[in-house]
């Protein structure tokens, strides 16, 4: 089923397929599980943090982590409770979108791939969907690392050469080699900014914007921007201000969980918005950006005569016995005559 719509002001039909029979899940945010793609090493000894978001609270269930994949697989922290002692949560127990955990006292036993997988409340419960896994290694070596700046970790190894024999000796002396031109990165992770793709909201509820920073040990805030460039307007920073309709969603003291909820949504707010990690400084300087989430906003339209509306470029028009539903992306006007609607 088709029909020809007119934009104002232009002789050239738009053609728009309706849609009908939607699916469940059809305009609806894809659930998704974010775990950093790159490797975490950590050397024998430390605390190493594995990072994992969860982008939409509304499914009941768990969240377990694994070590493996496949039927051979170890669950390491279930955070429905339990006895695990080198493990314990991030964020805390009232954040809804943070799951990442810390693992004490690293071992080279601990090397491997861990994943994050959101379970669906049941009896069982059943394995919803599992994050990519986040692959940890680590080092067997002795590190010296008291030698730090606040941003940088510098840690030397320290190598254990083969015995040199003194002229006039049959006693080894012990070598201990100190390797020197050290690198502000070396056996650390990578900060990163985690964001979901996109959101899906409908006109007038709330959308839920997913962020998470992986490395807490950097000063400065996190900022949240819509759109890019010179041109891109502040809407909230977790250092403070007045943001009417915008607020965190995590605990003031989670360090990791800089998402947010944005309440009453319009068209107007379509675009995408990106989390910013910044360095502390006189003043702030921006470290680092998140991919950027793009928020789609659908538009519910009842059934009357004409309508006229106000669309932000429809990628999808669809309807039901009861509803049609635009799903909008850029600026442009739409009549809809009565007949369109049956």
């Amino acid at each position: 089923m088709s029909s020809l719509l007119y934009v104002p002001g232009s002789s050239l039909p738009l053609l728009l397929t309706v849609l009908l029979g939607l699916s469940g899940t059809q305009g609806q945010e894809a659930f998704q599980v974010l775990q950093p793609k790159d490797p975490v090493s950590v050397a024998k000894g430390e605390t190493v943090t594995l990072n994992c978001t969860i982008t939409d609270i509304s499914l009941p269930g768990p969240v377990k982590w694994f070590k493996g994949a496949g039927p051979q697989r170890k669950e390491i922290y279930n955070f429905k409770g339990g006895i695990f002692p080198r493990i314990k949560a991030v964020a805390p127990s009232t954040s809804t979108t943070d799951y990442s955990i810390n693992i004490s006292n690293i071992t080279p036993e601990d090397t491997g791939t861990y994943y994050c997988v959101k379970f669906k409340k049941g009896n069982p419960d059943t394995e919803f969907k599992s994050g990519g896994g986040t692959m940890l290694s680590v080092s067997d070596s002795v590190w010296h690392s008291s030698h730090r700046q606040k941003n940088r970790k510098y840690k030397v190894p320290i190598t254990m050469p083969s015995p040199i024999y003194l002229r006039g000796s049959t006693l080894p002396s012990l070598l201990l080699t100190l390797l020197l031109g050290l690198s502000g990165t070396q056996g650390q992770e990578e900060l990163q900014v985690l964001q979901p793709d996109s959101v899906t909201v409908t006109e007038g509820e709330t959308a839920t914007l997913n962020c998470t920073i992986s490395d807490i040990s950097l000063p400065g805030p996190a900022i949240w921007f819509k759109g890019a460039g010179p041109q891109r307007k502040e809407i909230y920073n977790f250092k403070g201000g007045i943001y009417p309709r915008i607020k965190a969603t995590a605990p003031s003291t989670s360090a990791t969980d800089f998402s947010i909820s944005i309440s009453s949504i319009t068209l107007e707010d379509t675009g995408t918005y990106y989390c910013v990690k910044f360095k502390k400084g006189n003043p702030d300087t921006e470290f680092k950006s998140g991919g950027g989430t793009k928020l789609i906003v659908r538009v519910p339209v009842g059934f009357s005569s004409n309508l006229e509306i106000l669309l932000v470029g429809a990628t999808t028009i669809s309807t039901t016995a009861t509803m049609t539903t635009v799903i909008a992306s850029s600026p442009t006007h739409w009549t809809l005559p009565r007949s369109f609607l049956h």
